[in-house]
């Protein structure tokens, strides 16, 4: 909640908000989501690798963290920074796109592709553990 009114403040402040109650709602909101997103995103990619009735140790959890985060160093850096953009800092596709100076679609493709060669990277070191 603090973090949705800090990101309110400066459009709050602007007067660009015609119902501010309204907007900080959908603010909490959005930010809610987009933290269960994440930790979907987490629980799906251990999943898929762990399989579903596998509960994590909080030494699993600190080994899959560091897998993940050496699985994202080596993807393309256009791949990694739109995962990083998309999944960690909750920015939408557009935002983006602005940020990166690439087309929607291009936001979209990168996150495919980058997601799957996340799949693939993390199951490959499962393997081979």
């Amino acid at each position: 909640m603090a973090e949705a009114i800090a990101r309110s403040v400066r459009p709050l402040r602007r007067g660009a908000i015609d119902d501010p109650i309204a907007y900080l709602t959908r603010a909490v909101v959005n930010l809610c989501n987009s933290w269960r997103r994440r930790k979907a995103l987490e629980r799906r990619l251990l999943t898929g690798i762990r399989g579903p009735d596998h509960a994590l140790s909080i030494d699993d959890q600190l080994a899959s963290r560091f897998m993940l985060i050496a699985a994202l160093r080596n993807l393309p850096v256009r791949q990694r920074e739109v995962l990083v953009l998309r999944y960690y800092e909750d920015f939408s596709e557009a935002r983006i796109a602005d940020v990166l100076g690439i087309s929607a679609g291009s936001v979209k493709t990168h996150a495919s592709r980058g997601l799957a060669a996340l799949r693939a990277a993390l199951t490959e070191s499962e393997r081979s553990t």
